[in-house]
């Protein structure tokens, strides 16, 4: 626990050192994102050594009037622990998921600081268990 502790501060000290910016939501632009995580909990893998994660790639890519598309592609893994009268199963099972959207302004200030907005999307996945 003492590890996992020391690189968040460690982690935190790397962001701190940096400037931070944020997307203008100029024409043309592209945002990539990456997320990774971990499922209940805190560590990648249970007490039971069961696996239980999450991550995700999200690409947005901004137009004229401050219109945008964004696309992503997700991962989750989580392995349940069964317990049979004569063994304990564990049966492992993974979502994949793919999304597709565009979004538009619907209120914002002058400077674009603070705004609401709109959107549609649609969203495909496959699941596995076994």
């Amino acid at each position: 626990m003492g590890k996992i502790i020391s690189l968040l501060f460690g982690v935190c000290l790397l962001m701190a050192a940096n400037p931070v910016s944020a997307q203008r939501g100029l024409p043309g632009q592209v945002g990539l994102g990456i997320q990774m995580g971990t499922v209940d909990g805190l560590l990648f893998r249970d007490s039971h050594r069961d696996y239980r994660f999450w991550g995700a790639l999200e690409l947005t890519r901004y137009n004229r009037r401050h219109t945008y598309w964004n696309f992503s592609a997700e991962c989750l893994r989580k392995d349940y622990l069964y317990r049979g009268i004569t063994e304990d199963q564990v049966v492992p099972v993974a979502q994949f998921t793919a999304e597709t959207g565009y979004n538009f302004p619907l209120l914002s200030d002058r400077g674009r600081h603070v705004s609401l907005v709109a959107g549609i999307a649609g969203l495909i996945g496959y699941e596995t268990s076994g």
